[in-house]
């Protein structure tokens, strides 16, 4: 899971997504 690390918005991309 280093997708996770690369950025903040990367990941809060992410988690808007998966709600």
């Amino acid at each position: 899971m280093d997708q996770f690390g690369l950025l903040p918005v990367e990941s809060a991309l992410i988690l808007s997504k998966l709600k």
